[in-house]
């Protein structure tokens, strides 16, 4: 659950960055959809704690996560009454290769911002030529080069700091 927090702190910020650099609409709603994407693992890995074959059983609950995640996020968002764009970044910031269309969305926001936060990292989850991808496309519209995402991870750490 810490490890989780960490990254949605972190998702938040880079977020919140991206959406203010490229000036996508309010930064701190992209920052919000950085910090709640992850809601619905929250939601699974508090069932799982009161199932003891799945917690032994980690690739099962890995398994389980990715594929009940989008419906958990929905069903969560939903119910609370969240607005459709941040119910749309919860269940669609998964998916590299979603494209909605020309105009860019939280969605794009949260999976760029999720995929820089690995940058660095020791353990990548199967990072890609992110430059490849319809969101960063999207997003970057020439604009995010480098030197511009180096700049911007070191502002997201200080802040997070």
């Amino acid at each position: 659950m810490r490890l989780l927090w960490d990254h949605s702190v972190e998702v938040s910020a880079i977020s919140f960055l991206l959406a203010q650099r490229l000036e996508l609409g309010p930064p701190e709603e992209a920052q919000l959809a950085g910090l709640i994407h992850d809601v619905p693992i929250v939601s699974i890995l508090g069932y799982a704690q009161s199932q003891s074959d799945l917690l032994e059983r980690p690739a099962v609950l890995e398994a389980r996560v990715k594929r009940l995640r989008p419906e958990i996020g929905e069903r969560l968002l939903t119910r609370w009454n969240f607005p459709q764009n941040l119910l749309t970044a919860v269940t669609d910031a998964q998916n590299r290769w979603r494209d909605s269309g020309p105009e860019t969305d939280l969605a794009d926001v949260v999976l760029i911002a999720q995929l820089l936060s690995f940058i660095g990292k020791s353990k990548l989850p199967g990072v890609l030529n992110i430059s490849r991808l319809p969101a960063f496309r999207k997003l970057s519209g020439g604009r995010l080069d480098a030197d511009a995402v180096t700049q911007m991870l070191g502002t997201a750490e200080q802040q997070l700091a």
